[in-house]
């Protein structure tokens, strides 16, 4: 099974699905071949030309709803001058796979699949079934991919749990074992549109009163303001999971208070380190 995932994920990388355009039916293709060696049922969706996705059903006793293995085909463009090694090279590299997508996320796809053919393999009859789902357009808002499926086939993908990308695996934190991070919950988003106005005026001679100066400083107030600390309970069940192997969140699980929490993290550094401050509090991200 290692090896397998090795070799597959290597051609899958080789397959280029940049996103514009996608070209998400290569990866199809790749897939389906897959499926079909192994006597899997599968099935295709066209949102348009080229952009497909793919469904194969794992079926089950039907006991419990079905479980659904969710990943994405397309990749985001690779500037080839900027990479050691072709983008689109499955190359293997001192322990390393390399190519776009590797991350995200024909890795999990690969994963996922092997996981569904890992049951079928040994005779296993699942529970519920399992559907492997690999979609178009996941890089630019997914009109042509989940958004397509749920509005055109929408009783083709009812379930019980969808497993998608999010978490990922660490190796050098805890001192014995890997750490997996998995991801429960997703932040919230709240997209908002800044607009000033002023008077006209030309580059050559400022005038003091610029709309775009007086936007560029709110946009830094916002960007710099300091947001209150918020431990859900999720989030404090995620370090109270931590604080068995982490002996400076030992205080915190004695008295479970939230300031114990940001004392610990603070004396430590680690409310320094980007992933762990998201989980407390708001973030901002500011594009033109």
């Amino acid at each position: 099974m290692p090896h397998e995932a090795v070799e597959l994920l290597s051609q899958y990388l080789q397959i280029d699905t940049t996103n514009p355009p996608g070209n998400e039916h290569l990866g199809v293709e790749f897939l389906a071949d897959i499926l079909q060696r192994e006597g899997v049922e599968y099935k295709t969706f066209e949102a348009s030309p080229g952009r497909s996705s793919l469904k194969a059903v794992l079926p089950g006793t039907g006991a419990k709803g079905a479980i659904i293995l969710l990943n994405h085909i397309d990749v985001v463009p690779a500037r080839a001058a900027e990479w050691s090694v072709p983008p689109f090279s499955g190359a293997l590299k001192d322990g390393y796979i390399y190519g776009r997508g590797a991350l995200d996320m024909k890795s999990l796809g690969i994963l996922e699949l092997l996981a569904l053919l890992e049951i079928k393999r040994k005779g296993l009859t699942p529970c519920r079934d399992i559907i492997f789902l690999a979609v178009a357009d996941e890089e630019t808002g997914g009109s042509q991919g989940v958004q397509y499926l749920l509005e055109h086939h929408p009783d083709e993908f009812q379930a019980d749990l969808v497993i998608n990308e999010g978490g990922f695996g660490l190796s050098d934190v805890l001192a014995n074992r890997p750490l997996f991070m998995l991801a429960a919950a997703e932040k919230g988003i709240c997209q908002l549109k800044l607009t000033r106005t002023g008077p006209p005026g030309h580059g050559s001679t400022p005038h003091g009163d610029n709309a775009l100066e007086k936007l560029v400083a709110g946009l830094h107030r916002v960007l710099t303001q300091d947001n209150p600390i918020v431990v859900t309970p999720l989030i404090a069940e995620y370090f109270k999971r931590l604080g068995t192997e982490w002996e400076f969140l030992q205080p915190y699980l004695e008295d479970g208070k939230t300031e114990t929490l940001v004392e610990a993290l603070t004396q430590s550094g680690m409310i320094d380190v980007p992933q762990m401050s998201a989980m407390l509090k708001n973030t901002y991200r500011a594009c033109a």
